[in-house]
C-alpha cells in the first residue's frame, strides 16, 4: 500500500505546479516558474500557457516568458501572434511596431520591430528605416536599422549627403569626415548623432597619420569621441614612435583620452621611467592618468614591484598603486594596495597580513584582517576602516 501511494504522489506532483500569481499591475497570471531578485521582486515568470498581460501599450496575449522591472512594470513581452502590431506614438511620429517588445521602467517603449519599412524625419535628415527600432525613456529614437538605398537629406550636426548605388548611406560629420553607413545608427536622447557602424573600412587622418576605422562614436557637439581602428596607427610620443591598436578615444578638444598599444612604451612618471604596454589613459591636459602594467613591473617606491595598473593625479603624483606581492619593507605591516592624497600622503591602505592588532594614538587598538581598508587623515594617523562608495565616487569610513 505504501508503495502504491508513493507512486501516485510522484505522478500527481508535476500536474500541480501551476499556480496563480497576482502582479502589481493588477494581472493574475498562471505560471509554472517564478524568479525573484534579492529584494523579493519578481523579475521573470514562465506562463503555463499564452494569456493576456497588461503592458504600457495595451493588453497583449503573451507567450511563455515574461520579464519585469523591480517596480513591477513589464520589461519584455513577446506576443503569441507574431504578426500582430501596435501603433506607437512618440515625439518623432507614429510607428507600427510588432514584438517582442521591451519597455523602460517608466513605462515607455524601449525597443520593438517595425511592421514594415518606415520613413522617419530625424534631426539629421529623412531616411527609411527597417527592422529593429529603439527609443530613449523620453520617447526620442535611440537606434535605427538602415538597409536599402536612402534618400538625399541634410540637416544640422552630421548631414546625410547622398546615397551610393550599393545602398550605403554617406554622412559628413561636423569635422568634414565622410562616413559610409549601412547597419545601425545610434542617437542621443536629444536626437544628435551618437554612434555609427560603418559599412566598410574608412580612412581617418590624425596628426598626419592615416588609419582605417570601422565604428565611430561622437560627442553631442558632433566632435569624434572614439574610433575603433582596424590597422595600426603610429604616433610620436615623448620622442618615441609608438603603434596604437584597438579603440582610440579623444577629448572634445581633440586631445587623446586613451589608446591601446602592444608595444612597450617608456613613460616618465614621478615613480621613474616605466616601460609598459596595454591601455593608457590621459587627462585633457595630456598628463598620464592611468596605465596598465605587466605584473612584476618595478617602480621607485619602496623599491618594489606592482601589478594591474598605476594611476596618477594631474599633478603627476601617484594616486593608486597595487603591489604584485604583499609588501612590508619600510612599513609597519604588509600591504596590497595604496591610495594617495594629491600631496602624496597615504589616504587608504589595503591590509595584506594574516591578521593582527595595530595601535594608533587616534583610534587606539584596532583589529585588522586581510583585505581590510584603512583610512588615513593625511598625517599618518588612522581614522578607521573604510569602503568604496559608488554613489560618492570615493572611500568612506565604516561607522
Amino acid at each position: 500500500m505504501k508503495k502504491q501511494l508513493l507512486f501516485l504522489f510522484i505522478i500527481i506532483l508535476p500536474l500541480c505546479t501551476t499556480f496563480g500569481l497576482p502582479m502589481p499591475n493588477g494581472d493574475d497570471l498562471f505560471v509554472t516558474r517564478v524568479q525573484t531578485d534579492e529584494n523579493g521582486n519578481v523579475v521573470s515568470v514562465l506562463l503555463d500557457a499564452p494569456q493576456n498581460v497588461t503592458t504600457p501599450i495595451g493588453i497583449i496575449n503573451a507567450c511563455m516568458n515574461l520579464t519585469f522591472h523591480p517596480n513591477g512594470m513589464v520589461k519584455e513581452v513577446e506576443p503569441s501572434d507574431r504578426n500582430a502590431s501596435v501603433k506607437i506614438e512618440t515625439s518623432q511620429g507614429e510607428f507600427l511596431v510588432k514584438g517582442p517588445y521591451q519597455f523602460h521602467e517608466n513605462g515607455t517603449i524601449a525597443q520593438g520591430w517595425l511592421f514594415e519599412p518606415t520613413t522617419v524625419d530625424l534631426s539629421i535628415g529623412t531616411m527609411q528605416i527597417f527592422y529593429m527600432i529603439g527609443f530613449h525613456p523620453n520617447k526620442v529614437i535611440k537606434s535605427v536599422s538602415l538597409y536599402g538605398e536612402q534618400p538625399r537629406a541634410s540637416g544640422l550636426g552630421a548631414a546625410f549627403d547622398a546615397a551610393t548605388p550599393n545602398g550605403d548611406f554617406l554622412i559628413t560629420t561636423k569635422n568634414g569626415t565622410q562616413l559610409s553607413v549601412q547597419e545601425k545608427i545610434f542617437f542621443y536622447d536629444d536626437g544628435n548623432l551618437q554612434r555609427v557602424r560603418l559599412s566598410r573600412w574608412t580612412p581617418f587622418i590624425f596628426n598626419g597619420n592615416r588609419f582605417l576605422g570601422y565604428e565611430v562614436t561622437f560627442y553631442q557637439s558632433g566632435n569624434i569621441q572614439e574610433i575603433n581602428i582596424e590597422n595600426r596607427l603610429t604616433l610620436l610620443m615623448e620622442g618615441t614612435y609608438i603603434e596604437i591598436v584597438g579603440p582610440l578615444a579623444f577629448f572634445e578638444n581633440g586631445n587623446i583620452a586613451s589608446f591601446r598599444s602592444n608595444q612597450r612604451i617608456p613613460i616618465t612618471t614621478s615613480l621613474g621611467v616605466i616601460s609598459t604596454s596595454g591601455r593608457f589613459w590621459f587627462y585633457e591636459s595630456g598628463m598620464t592618468e592611468k596605465m596598465e602594467i605587466p605584473t612584476g613591473t618595478k617602480i621607485n617606491l619602496f623599491d618594489t614591484t606592482v601589478e594591474d595598473s598605476l594611476s596618477f593625479y594631474e599633478n603627476g603624483r601617484p594616486k593608486e598603486i597595487i603591489f604584485y606581492r604583499s609588501h612590508r619593507e619600510n612599513l609597519p605591516f604588509a600591504i596590497k594596495r595604496l591610495v594617495f592624497y594629491p600631496n602624496s600622503k597615504i589616504k587608504v591602505l589595503e591590509y595584506a597580513g594574516n591578521g593582527e592588532y595595530i595601535n594608533d594614538e587616534y583610534i587606539g587598538r584596532l583589529r585588522v584582517d586581510r583585505g581590510d581598508l584603512l583610512y588615513f587623515d593625511g598625517n599618518a594617523h588612522i581614522l578607521g576602516k573604510c569602503q568604496w562608495d559608488e554613489e560618492k565616487g570615493d572611500y568612506v569610513l565604516i561607522e
